[in-house]
């Protein structure tokens, strides 16, 4: 399908951060190219640098970005991508799930309960 299609910019992801840097007082997140959550925690925690010239309205630089949207590389491979996102992310001292099995275990007892059917 042609929506599906990504149109990969050159610098596109340098241009959310210059626009944050432009325009501090917005909110910007970076949605797309973000294959796992340890690179959310990059983008997250990376500050916005101050321009090479050292001109314009947030010439400091600094700040950060307010979000990131992991898309296709959660849908295509979920576990892979977002396992380890407590603790990369949100800082958690473990994440939630040591396995899929494990994670699933709770869904899958649910389905039970519910009459839905076995998964």
């Amino acid at each position: 399908m042609l929506i599906r299609k990504v149109l990969l910019l050159r610098h596109r992801r340098e241009w959310v951060w210059a626009l944050k840097r432009d325009f501090p007082h917005l909110a910007f997140s970076l949605n797309g190219q973000v294959e796992c959550s340890a690179v959310a925690a990059r983008a997250l925690a990376a500050p916005v640098p101050a321009p090479a010239c050292g001109a314009g309205p947030g010439a400091a630089g600094g700040g950060r970005l307010e979000g990131v949207m992991i898309g296709r590389a959660a849908y295509s491979s979920p576990w892979a991508c977002l396992a380890d996102a407590d603790v990369a992310v949100w800082g958690a001292p473990a994440n939630a799930a040591a396995s899929r099995r494990e994670a699933r275990a709770p869904v899958g007892c649910w389905v039970l309960r519910s009459g839905l059917g076995a998964i």
